[in-house]
């Protein structure tokens, strides 16, 4: 969102978040936020919501992208850079799989997550704060698996201030980084995100895009059918570094506290 919405334009997206936890979903009800609204309605005619998906919601929030996940009893994992939305997120939605502090920036590995281990990853209102795209994209299609759907906004150029750490992007530039990591763009449209300050003449305009794996999901043999899909983080890695900068995990599944048992079952 742009500098004028969010506290001390000049701090780092984490402060900036951190600051506004408490107050997020109330302000951003004020200021007409509807990019999870649109978000969801493009992504849900791709991927429906239901117990067995598997789903990874990027900058997740207070949660707002992931409640119809979340609702189907899917397996849902949320990473966040602020430890005080994961708390909000925690608060209000208690179904998370597990809830991550994290910057995206950083490789998802070093965060637990694990190669091809999602069925569908979401990310509203954050990838605009990605210092390199490419990485980031690199990152999510190591992390999606082959057939799975990628959703997310950004922020195109238009003739308005954001803050410093804020990337607009060419939608052609964007269409074409998906290209090249095996995307295939199913939807890509503008919307109206918000209104700045609460000024209905001051639209802000987001990006949203939906993309498929263009390689295909190949079927499990009938003796993996059963396979635990829940385990899509590395749980003796998340417990290792749960002490490091950026990487505490919120988990809501009962993971043994034995790091040994827990390695040999990963």
């Amino acid at each position: 969102m742009s500098q004028t919405i969010l506290p001390g334009a000049t701090t780092t997206p984490r402060e900036r978040y951190e600051a506004w936890a408490k107050s997020y979903d109330d302000r951003t009800s004020r200021f007409n936020w509807s990019a999870p609204d649109y978000l969801l309605k493009a992504v849900l005619g791709h991927a429906l919501p239901k117990g067995n998906l598997r789903v990874l919601d990027i900058g997740v929030g207070t949660g707002q992208a992931s409640v119809p996940y979340l609702e189907a009893g899917a397996c849902v994992t949320g990473i966040d850079i602020s430890e005080k939305m994961l708390e909000a997120a925690k608060a209000k939605n208690h179904q998370f799989h597990a809830l991550i502090e994290h910057d995206f920036n950083i490789p998802l590995n070093q965060a637990g997550l694990l190669k091809e281990s999602f069925d569908l990853v979401i990310s509203c209102g954050a990838l605009h704060f990605a210092t390199d795209l490419p990485q980031t994209l690199s990152q999510l299609r190591w992390v999606i698996a082959n057939g799975g759907i990628l959703a997310f906004t950004y922020i195109p150029p238009q003739k308005r201030n954001f803050s410093q750490a804020t990337l607009p992007l060419n939608p052609s530039d964007v269409e074409w980084m998906l290209e090249q990591f095996e995307f295939q763009v199913l939807e890509h449209q503008s919307f109206l995100a918000y209104y700045d300050n609460g000024d209905s003449n001051d639209p802000v305009y987001y990006q949203l895009i939906v993309a498929g794996c263009t390689r295909e999901k190949k079927n499990l043999p009938e003796s993996l059918a059963n396979i635990d899909r829940t385990a899509c983080v590395d749980r003796s890695k998340l417990i290792s570094v749960v002490s490091q900068p950026l990487m505490k995990g919120i988990s809501q599944t009962q993971w043994i506290d034995d790091l040994e048992e827990v390695e040999k079952q990963n």
